[in-house]
């Protein structure tokens, strides 16, 4: 997580895991069978459905996503502004060039709630409690 002077949130850092292969090795599960029967039976289950509306847009090195959620009986908007790195080290520096890029457009920088999160926050208030009071995620306004 990237923190201002002030020690507050201003960006996150996440390893993306974006294919079948590498979400199995990740949850350590069999490379066959179908994906969610396969989760099924390792105990994993979801506790939200939602869908998802990006639109994606490049800026030199930078990506903008722009997503709406649709939980069925709430929606929320979310934007993302990234820069891929390919080492550790590299993070300080993208994230003083996120923050360049976004004063350079009138961006406003703000932390956001995830998806996740924010349907927990909404709909099931005490998980939600639970995990700010265990670190695991910040109070955001």
């Amino acid at each position: 997580m990237g923190l201002n002077e002030n020690g507050k949130r201003i960006a996150d850092q996440y390893d993306e895991i974006e294919n079948e292969a590498d979400i199995r090795s990740a949850l350590k599960l069999p490379a066959s069978g179908e994906l969610r029967g396969v989760l099924a039976a390792n105990g994993y289950e979801a506790f939200c459905v939602c869908k998802t509306t990006r639109r994606k847009y490049r800026k030199n090195d930078f990506i903008i996503d722009l997503d709406a959620v649709d939980y069925s009986d709430f929606s929320y908007s979310l934007g993302e502004i990234e820069l891929l790195v390919n080492e550790k080290f590299e993070i300080g520096g993208a994230i003083a060039k996120i923050l360049e890029f976004a004063k350079a457009y009138n961006l406003t920088i703000a932390p956001v709630r995830g998806k996740g999160v924010e349907y927990l926050k909404r709909k099931k208030p005490e998980h939600y409690r639970a995990l700010i009071a265990a670190g695991v995620v910040e109070e955001t306004p």
